[in-house]
């Protein structure tokens, strides 16, 4: 059997798939032949320590690859009207970086390398469901780097499932703290959920839903599987380029 091993917030799952080894993310990697488009919408909630629940305003982005395995993603959609607050885009095939920020492009130059082509890998041996133990580690999940061996981890393969028209297979990791491993008087269930699809190599829904803080929703709307405009991978006509050094 192929297996693609995902790794959820560091508990690495295996699943059944004839596909390369990845870990999941929203990012587009520069692979070949996938192409697509999409707007990733990023909600979040707080509790507050009276317990009221806010409400935060969302976050968009928006996320493009073509066949040749460009990519670029615009950020801040929300204060920039029509135009994109911050751009970046990535040509492994011309071998530049571009940064696009007040019309200012800022060029890093990057390895040249033809991007991979999806394909089936090497079987990857082991069991659905959890390979390794370990906590959620995430900005929004206070305290849990700090239970010590007071929490457990509880995963499920959820299967599969259609999400905004693309196949997208999921996992749950719930990591549970016993009460006083991290300044809770009760226990605490913390749950990840992630759906990834194969066809794209990406996650398209994240659901990371604490109890104690509040919740994190990411997911991608609008998912696009045509060719996006090859004028989008290159800078705007006009702007000005500033060569960065390398940090290398």
């Amino acid at each position: 059997m192929h297996l693609l091993r995902f790794v959820f917030y560091g508990v690495a799952i295996a699943l059944p798939l004839s596909a390369q080894s990845t870990s999941a993310s929203f990012t587009p990697s520069n692979i070949a032949g996938a192409p697509y488009s999409a707007t990733l919408i990023m909600e979040r909630t707080e509790i507050r320590a009276d317990g009221t629940q806010i409400a935060l305003p969302p976050e968009e982005q928006t996320m493009y690859r073509d066949s040749a395995g460009r990519t670029r993603i615009e950020s801040d959609l929300r204060d920039c009207g029509a135009t994109p607050c911050s751009v970046t885009i990535v040509d492994p095939l011309a071998g530049f970086r571009y940064q696009i920020h007040n019309r200012v492009v800022e060029r890093f130059a990057i390895p040249v390398s033809r991007p991979p082509a999806l394909g089936p890998s090497s079987d990857m041996n082991g069991p659905v469901g959890v390979i390794s133990y370990r906590p959620i580690m995430d900005g929004a999940v206070r305290g849990i780097g700090m239970a010590g061996n007071h929490f457990k981890n509880e995963s499920q393969f959820l299967g599969t499932q259609m999400i905004e028209g693309v196949s997208a297979q999921g996992g749950r990791v719930v990591t549970i703290l016993e009460a006083g491993a991290a300044g809770n008087d009760d226990e605490v269930a913390v749950t990840n959920e992630n759906w990834v699809s194969p066809e794209l190599r990406v996650l398209v829904l994240r659901k990371l839903l604490d109890p104690r803080y509040g919740n994190r929703i990411s997911r991608l709307t609008h998912i696009t599987l045509t060719e996006p405009d090859p004028v989008l991978f290159a800078p705007t006509a006009g702007y000005t380029i500033k060569d960065m050094p390398s940090s290398n």
